[in-house]
């Protein structure tokens, strides 16, 4: 009859009503105009930057991407997808709502430093927007590891001043970390460590005297005063001293 109106359902096809055209409006007898427009603009939630600090939990949520779309009361869907800058897309999951997720833990000194996601929102008629995001790693401060050593625990009477005992070491999975040694608990009146982990007696001992173990606790404590202690057993080991010469002691 010449006249748009409810009785046309969708003359050029679009998948839009002559009806939903109209009211829109769009043309209803043009395909390429539709009722409807993509999303228009695509952030992360607080205007804030995508970073995970290492060792977080498997699972853990880094950030939330926010859209909007021109169309009043659209409905948007939040994907990860394939092309320019997608090459960490399989480190993280994206859910529908646009919650971010790491896929598992990280670990900054074993990972790349930056990674790069290509997130894709879409509305309700597959309408869809999309844009590129780096994710930072940051890295954490860890604790060294207890001291240890694998040389012996003991040492042989009648040392002299200052000898050295044992040497310990620790390890620690932040690279060019910086480790000092010392004796916590200790008054340096029977035993020092140098800053290296070295033991030394500080004065000689005497089997037949002092007590045969001494209970020490050794700490060490990284550039960012995180530290881990043992609690070794020194042994005192006797010496044969045959001051007469008739193989007896």
């Amino acid at each position: 009859d010449g006249i748009e109106d409810h009785y046309d359902l969708d003359d050029d096809g679009d998948g839009f009503s002559d009806l939903v055209e109209i009211a829109y409006p769009s043309d209803p007898r043009d395909a390429g105009s539709v009722a409807n427009l993509p999303p228009d603009h695509l952030w992360v939630a607080g205007n804030s930057n995508l970073s995970i600090a290492e060792n977080e939990a498997n699972g853990s949520v880094l950030g939330i991407l926010s859209a909007s779309d021109p169309d009043a009361n659209s409905t948007l869907s939040f994907s990860l997808v394939d092309g320019n800058g997608s090459t960490g897309n399989n480190y993280f999951t994206l859910e529908a709502n646009g919650t971010l997720r790491i896929v598992s833990s990280f670990n900054y000194e074993e990972s790349q430093s930056v990674y790069s996601i290509r997130v894709r929102v879409s509305d309700e008629h597959n309408f869809s927007l999309e844009d590129s995001f780096l994710v930072n790693l940051i890295n954490l401060n860890e604790y060294p590891s207890r001291p240890f050593t694998s040389d012996a625990l003991n040492f042989i009477e009648n040392n002299l001043p200052g000898a050295e005992i044992v040497r310990f070491e620790s390890s620690d999975q932040d690279l060019n970390s910086s480790l000092v040694f010392d004796l916590p608990e200790h008054n340096g009146t029977d035993f020092s460590i140098d800053t290296n982990g070295t033991l030394h007696a500080v004065r000689p001992f005497d089997f037949e005297t002092d007590d045969s173990n001494f209970s020490i606790i050794i700490r060490v404590t990284d550039e960012g005063n995180l530290s881990s202690q043992s609690e070794i057993l020194i042994h005192l080991l006797n010496a044969v001293e045959d001051l007469d010469g008739d193989g007896v002691e």
